[in-house]
């Protein structure tokens, strides 16, 4: 499953306040046939300034809905009635993470839409496609013949001015790749005290502690 981690519409918008989890569900009791929707409520996460909201899916989208072009999607959860809403930022979609928990539900292209709202609904469905992006590139199918540490070079031939096909064509170096079980690889102390995260296409990236995580 996924989820976008950015870019979430605020549930201080008055349509969207009667749902928040904490205002419904925790704040104070909830009482009725509608309360069914409180065991959405995560202890621990739903607090005063949360934007998650206890509702079901048909609840969620209808209020993605009526937001209009300020509701590019939402995170479901699947086993629970809780949602959040994704907002559009300038024509850039959110980042797409790894979320077995929730699923991501892209609103369809409406005719007439803005021509900003569409690319980011374009870029938010390659994301969870697990294809690339202007800016973010994926692999797949990628084989190494060996165990071992690899360093992982760049080729921009615009910048070069040459096709990329020299070794010296590649003089930006990118990152790391460790090819190996996951038990060596956290023998490296650099990447145990750091957070490794799941690729769309397998395998883990691994950041030093502090260093924020990207979606890829």
């Amino acid at each position: 499953g996924e989820y976008a981690d950015t870019n979430l519409v605020s549930a201080d918008h008055p349509t969207l306040a009667p749902h928040r989890c904490y205002h419904k569900c925790v704040a104070t009791p909830c009482i009725g046939a509608g309360c069914t929707v409180c065991t959405g409520v995560l202890p621990g996460y739903d607090a005063p300034g949360g934007n998650a909201l206890c509702a079901d899916q048909a609840t969620c989208e209808t209020l993605c809905t009526g937001l209009g072009a300020a509701c590019l999607s939402i995170d479901m959860h699947r086993h629970r009635p809780r949602c959040y809403l994704n907002g559009v930022d300038r024509g850039t979609a959110s980042a797409v993470r790894q979320d077995p928990e929730y699923k991501l539900v892209v609103k369809a292209i409406e005719e007439g839409a803005s021509a900003v709202s569409n690319e980011a609904v374009h870029i938010t469905r390659r994301l969870a496609d697990g294809t690339s992006t202007a800016s973010v590139l994926r692999f797949t199918g990628l084989r190494f013949n060996s165990i071992g540490r690899y360093k992982v070079c760049f080729c921009d031939s615009a910048l070069n001015g040459a096709a990329c096909t020299e070794r010296s064509h590649f003089p930006i170096e990118v990152g790391t790749i460790h090819v190996s079980g996951v038990s060596c690889l956290l023998t490296e102390v650099k990447l145990r005290r750091g957070e490794c995260v799941s690729q769309f296409h397998g395998g883990l990236r691994c950041y030093p502690k502090g260093m924020a995580v990207v979606a890829v």
